[in-house]
Order: C-alpha cells, then structure tokens, then sequence
C-alpha cells in the first residue's frame, strides 16, 4: 500500500458550499443567479474561533462586472486596513477570460483551439476573480521559532471575522471570509480498499490508524485463523 504524505494545507471555502465557490472561480454555469447565492452566504460563514482557519488572512470574490475590469487591486483600495498583501487566485483563468474576450471581439480564436478541443473555456458571465488578502506579517517558515500565544491567535482571528464583514460592503466585493485549513487524513490507494472490497479495514477503525503510523516493511504479522465463526 502507498499513501501520500499527509500535510497541513490552507483550503479557501471549505466550510462553505464548495460547489458553488468552485463555480464561480471557473464561470461555471448556474440555474441560480451567482449573486444571490453568494450574497446569501456572506453572514453564513461560521464564527466559531475553535474552527480552523488563517488567523492572519482572509479571502475575496469580486462580483463579476467588477472581475471584468481586471483591475489590479492594491492594498490602497482597502485603505480601512492595516493589510500586508493581496494576491489574486485566479491569474491564470483570468488570463484566459481576457484572452476569450479578446477572441471574441476579433473574431480569431486560433490561440484558444487546445481550450475549445477539450472543453475548457470559461463562461465569462459568472467568472469571479479571488484575492486572497493578508492582514497579519507572520512567517509561516519560522512558526516554530515564534511561537504564538491562542490568546493571540483567537484575536487575529477576531480581526480576520470583523474585516470580512466589513469587506461586505465593498460594491465589488461579493463575498468575504476566512481562509479555512483543512488538514486530510491518510488514506491508501490499494484497490481493494477503494472499490470497497476490503470492507473491514473501515470496520475497526483502521483508517483513523494510518495518521499515527502505516506500520514497518519489517514487521512480519501472521494471522491464525480456524475458519469457525
């Protein structure tokens, strides 16, 4: 059995339907007006400091007559805080909306030909470009070295929840929200397992195993068995 190695990673949106963040980032298409929905889940986001996530950054979703204009946001246009840096998300779907948007205006779609082949376009009227904003200098790299106090965290966390709600009121903004961490669990890619032959590995509890130890080459187990239940 292999498993892969198992990591801490940041996951923007975890605690909010995936589906539909993951649709407005690639302009996927909706029976549902985007707007609505998203606006709809902008005091939805849980407040619950014991849920893990950034303490030192939150994240953004333009609306998308705003994520047209490609403006080059800047920690000046947020100038009631005190941020460190704003990233954008999406940079490569956002090239490639320019690049559609550009194609359709010339008539020439030559250099998108690999895109329209496999189905990759993007639906430029529900496309959201996603920043990702930073309030808080702290070096992930030297944590170990800078170890900081949960009182400390749970009041970055505190100013991370106030900045989204007053992000809100952006006009541009459709949504803003904590940066959620979700740290997965190991699992194995024996095929016996996934297609649920081996059904009790699930049955004792083995899997939640695999995160404390995925045993030994060296380590013979021999199984004595009558055949009698």
């Amino acid at each position: 059995m292999k498993y892969p190695k198992k990591k801490v990673v940041y996951l923007s949106f975890l605690m909010i339907p995936t589906l539909v963040i993951t649709g407005l980032a690639l302009g996927l298409k909706s029976n549902d007006s985007s707007k609505t929905k998203v606006t709809e889940l902008k005091t939805e986001w849980m407040t619950d400091l014991s849920v893990p996530f950034d303490p030192d950054s939150l994240i953004i979703v333009l609306d998308n007559e705003s994520s047209l204009e490609f403006k080059n946001y800047e920690l000046s246009d947020f100038p009631e805080f005190n941020g460190v840096e704003i990233q954008e998300l999406t940079t490569y779907t956002s090239t490639l909306v320019q690049k559609q948007l550009h194609a359709e205006a010339t008539g020439d779609w030559s250099e998108l030909q690999a895109h329209i082949d496999n189905a990759m376009l993007v639906d430029v009227s529900n496309f959201h470009r996603i920043f990702s904003f930073k309030l808080n200098d702290f070096d992930r790299s030297n944590a170990l070295m800078k170890q900081r106090s949960a009182k400390e965290i749970n009041d970055h966390k505190v100013q991370v929840l106030e900045a989204a709600k007053r992000l809100t009121k952006h006009e541009d903004i459709l949504y803003a929200g904590p940066n959620y961490i979700h740290q997965p669990a190991l699992t194995t890619n024996d095929p016996y397992y996934t297609n649920g032959t081996q059904w009790g590995i699930n049955h004792i509890g083995l899997p939640a195993a695999w995160d404390l130890s995925t045993g030994s080459s060296s380590v013979y187990v021999g199984v004595i068995d009558t055949g009698f239940d």
